[in-house]
């Protein structure tokens, strides 16, 4: 056995020792400038690796022969909800305002979902069961337990100032902690029905949790150092699990979801070959399970690159407009605060929701580019490029013809994905920085995508050695392009540079698709007044501002503040850029505060829409997103401005009288 091959089955890989690593001693840097800061990035590391778990098992539950992993997938939804519950009300974040007891009796409720989740999980190993009901029962109990505390308010206290844990949430701790070396020993009994790397993970992560759940019970400081333990323990067990499941279960997922058809082909591979009739058997089997398997791969590469895309969707959709929404409420106290005191508190706490947000943004960017499914392929494209330069100094030139944007949301992920990957090479193997990439509508309806550079150029065996190692590779692209009727073809000697053309199907898309900034259609910026009426009469004294944003909690928080200047006035609210346009047609605003990322239509077509119906209201963009290929989307569809969120409020106010 080579040093290699046993480099490769030691449970946890040098990588993902590295990463953890990296993490820990981040979190660790931030509890010596501020514990509230070291706690929320713990928790929300935590949050967001067991949301992970959950949505790549339950996106492939129709292809698992285990229940095992569904269930723990399921159980860590919950766990991660009432982490986040707990993580906004530990003691100053500002949000439930409740002491220490309430964030120590909510994270009790979510010790209890995850101990019944780690005993009763292996009892579904080969096995398959009903995922809503696991589901359904897993809701009920969480919203038990969320009640017990919120609304009926018979949990047991937990924690009691000036004196510590209490004996229940002592006693709890312990009974769970049993409860999982149950179900530890239960796991260790059916051990052979797992993958053996993927067993020592979670029998790492349960004792990792059993122990750092016995740091909980000797804490009597909510910042004390068994706190702090606690905690990072808390955040290697997620990691371990994330790692066990996602990560080994992503790069070998015969390992993982596939093993016992894996163990199938091993005994028919051990049946006597000698048979010519069982021989042609197997060989048809095989034959067909190879086609299963390609397309099961193929399938495999997609969830992972929709689930990256949904839960950056979630942490846009869901907690940063949380946050944001804080940090509204956050403003509106501070600006009725009449103690200086509190008023320094408040913006502590608004600096704080900052950091958040950016911690938030920056995992949503690394997920999955948002301007990639908002903006279009040549936006994410162009994007790409200041990326590369940015992190790698490679000048990449992008060119989008018209009518260039692909049809279908998983097409444009795995050409911008492939480009990405081709990029990637040309950096680490190409000897120079600087590329072309060019996408171009062709005959047939297909798309051309072609990457070329002028760099050492590779012999023709290259793609060969390619399907050797892991990853994306040109190998994969090609089998991929195969899988969607498109071809690759690569134009390159030593010394002569490279080009690599993409071809594949891409029929028209039907009207009212996606566009991007390749499609010219740019808004009418003519005539643009910042006060006058819908109906063109003379201007008003009281702008009327009509808000369009998907979240109620923002919207209202936006609302109130506005409501303080006595110069605006909010005439009408909309859940979605079709709702907008209706609302604006029937009370004629002045201005319209436009969210980019809507149901049902987006801010980018109802912007377009609404300036060709109504020319002279403004529309101010407002989104989550960095200011850069969003903001020039918005504006090319006829805005005003472009704002973020959590930017200066003061901004908005300036933007929305036209002062900007």
């Amino acid at each position: 056995m080579t040093r290699e091959t046993r480099h490769e089955q030691l449970p946890l890989r040098r990588s993902s020792l590295l990463v953890i690593s990296v993490v820990l001693v981040g979190v660790l840097l931030t509890r010596r400038h501020n514990y509230l800061l070291f706690h929320s990035l713990a928790e929300l590391f935590s949050i967001a690796l067991t949301f992970g778990v959950f949505t790549v098992f339950w996106n492939a539950r129709r292809f698992l022969d285990n229940g095992c992993f569904l269930f723990l997938g399921i159980a860590s939804l919950f766990l991660g909800l009432v982490d986040l519950l707990h993580t906004l009300a530990y003691d100053r974040m500002g949000v439930f305002d409740a002491g220490p007891n309430l964030a120590t009796q909510l994270w009790l409720a979510g010790r209890f979902i995850q101990a019944s989740a780690f005993l009763a999980a292996p009892l579904f190993l080969r096995q398959r069961f009903d995922a809503r009901l696991i589901f359904a029962v897993y809701a009920i109990a969480a919203a038990a337990l969320l009640a017990s505390i919120f609304a009926w308010d018979i949990f047991p206290d937990c924690f009691i100032a000036d004196e510590g844990l209490t004996a229940f949430k002592i006693a709890s701790e312990y009974a769970v902690c049993l409860v999982m070396a149950a179900g530890l020993a239960l796991l260790s009994r059916r051990r052979e029905d797992l993958d053996a790397d993927v067993f020592r993970l979670l029998a790492l992560t349960i004792g990792v949790t059993i122990i750092s759940e016995i740091a909980f019970t000797i804490y009597d400081d909510v910042t004390g150092i068994a706190n702090l333990v606690g905690h990072l323990l808390k955040l290697v067990a997620s990691y371990l699990m994330y790692v066990a499941f996602v990560e080994v279960g992503l790069t070998s997922p015969y390992s993982v979801l596939f093993r016992n058809l894996r163990e199938s082909e091993q005994e028919l591979r051990e049946i006597n070959e000698t048979l010519e009739q069982r021989v042609a058997e197997r060989t048809l089997v095989a034959e067909q399970r190879a086609r299963q398997l390609r397309a099961l791969a193929s399938e495999l590469s997609l969830t992972e690159q929709r689930e990256r895309r949904r839960l950056a969707k979630t942490l846009h959709d869901h907690l940063q407009q949380l946050l944001v929404a804080a940090k509204l409420k956050v403003g509106i106290l501070a600006k009725r605060a009449v103690d200086q005191e509190q008023r320094d508190r408040l913006g502590r706490v608004g600096q704080l929701l900052d950091e958040s947000i950016d911690v938030s943004r920056s995992l949503t960017v690394e997920l999955s580019p948002p301007v990639l499914y908002d903006a279009g392929l040549g936006a994410a494209l162009e994007w790409l490029a200041r990326r590369m330069q940015e992190k790698h100094g490679c000048a990449v030139a992008v060119h989008m013809e018209a009518g260039a944007e692909p049809a279908t949301e998983d097409l444009r992920v795995f050409l911008f994905d492939a480009v990405r990957e081709l990029l990637f090479n040309v950096v680490k193997h190409a000897g120079t920085l600087k590329a072309d990439v060019r996408v171009a509508p062709a005959p047939d309806e297909t798309l051309r995508v072609t990457v070329e550079d002028e760099g050492v150029g590779f012999a023709h065996d290259a793609m060969k050695r390619d399907a050797q190692n892991p990853g994306f590779g040109l190998f994969s692209i090609g089998e991929r392009l195969e899988l969607l009727g498109g071809r690759m073809e690569i134009d390159s000697a030593v010394d002569r540079g490279t080009r690599v053309i993409l071809t594949v199907k891409s029929p028209k898309p039907a009207p009212g698709h996606l566009a991007g900034p390749a499609d010219g259609r740019d808004g009418d910026r003519e005539g643009i007044s910042p006060v006058s009426a819908g109906d063109g009469d003379a201007p008003h004294e009281v702008l009327r501002i009509l808000l369009a944003d998907d979240h109620p909690m923002f919207r209202r928080g936006l609302a109130n503040l506005l409501g303080e200047h006595p110069d605006l006035e909010i005439v009408a609210e909309a859940g979605d850029g079709l709702t907008a346009i209706q609302l604006a047609e029937q009370v004629k605003p002045d201005v319209v505060v436009m969210d980019v990322v809507m149901p049902q239509m987006n801010g980018l077509e109802a912007t377009r829409r609404l300036r060709k119906a109504m020319p002279a209201v403004r529309v101010i963009g407002l989104s989550m997103h960095e200011e850069g290929d969003m903001a020039r989307a918005m504006l090319a569809a006829g805005a005003a401005a472009y704002l973020r969120k959590d930017g200066s409020f003061e901004r908005l106010v300036a933007a929305i009288r036209g002062e900007d």
